[in-house]
Parts: C-alpha cells; sequence; structure tokens
C-alpha cells in the first residue's frame, strides 16, 4: 500500500475522531450507548488529544521519502491504532457500550493493518509509492 496514501488517510480519520471527541465528547458517547460523567469527558478528549497527535504526525509525514522513517512512523501508529481497538473491543466485550461501537473498532483494525502494510514495505530497500533513489535499512 502506498504510504503517503496511508498517511494521508490515517491523518483524515485520525483527525476526524479526534476533533470530534475533543469539541463533542458526548456525541460519541451517545452514538455507542455510553453513559457520561465528568471523568468520561475527561478521558475521551485525552483519547482523542492522542488521535489529533497522530493525525498531525501522519500529514507531516505524507511527503517523506527514506524508509527508515517510514518504518518508524508506520509501526508507532500501527501499534497505536491497534492498541486503541483493543481496548474498545475489551470495553466492549464487557458490556459497555452498543454494538453499533464495534464499527469503530472495525476502523482501527483497518488502519492498524494498513500501517501494518507500510512497515512490511518499509522492511526492504525499496518502498513502494517513494521517489526512486530513497534510502533505506
Amino acid at each position: 500500500m502506498n504510504p503517503r496514501i496511508v498517511a494521508m488517510v490515517g491523518a483524515a480519520v485520525g483527525a476526524g475522531f479526534g476533533v470530534v471527541g475533543l469539541i463533542v465528547p458526548g456525541f460519541f458517547a451517545t452514538l455507542f450507548g455510553i453513559q457520561i460523567d465528568e471523568t468520561t469527558t475527561a478521558l475521551i478528549r485525552l483519547a482523542c488529544a492522542s488521535y489529533v497527535g497522530l493525525a498531525v504526525l501522519d500529514w507531516m509525514a505524507r511527503d517523506v521519502t527514506d524508509a527508515a522513517a517510514w518504518r518508524a512512523i508506520a509501526v508507532g501508529s500501527a501499534i497505536g491504532w491497534a492498541l486503541s481497538a483493543v481496548v474498545i473491543a475489551t470495553a466492549l466485550m464487557s458490556g459497555l457500550g452498543s454494538p453499533m461501537a464495534w464499527l469503530m473498532v472495525a476502523v482501527q483494525v483497518t488502519m492498524a493493518l494498513a500501517w501494518l502494510s507500510v512497515v512490511a514495505q518499509s522492511s526492504g530497500r525499496r518502498v513502494a509509492g517513494l521517489p526512486e533513489g530513497s534510502a533505506g535499512r
């Protein structure tokens, strides 16, 4: 998968989750059937701040040409998305939230898999979608 496209999609999805959760955390809670209080609001905003941070990283990385740099960006992003999916899936399996929240898990798993494809590509000397002559280690 082209790392530049994964970075741009990751930036859009991360910003989408993050900004909505920072501005109107009750939206996600209501959408996914979760009761919300001040503590929950703070935790939603904390998680969404991380999504915004990943979105900015992804957006800034979209023009990186070095395979080693892509590997570092992709590993960090894949781990972030995968752990988020595990946390939410665990909460859902314990009875928290509505079945609709599994859509969020599906998006997170999809993003983790997309980044893992970039990790796999960046393990070689040449990363698909990068200009010829890009450095790799």
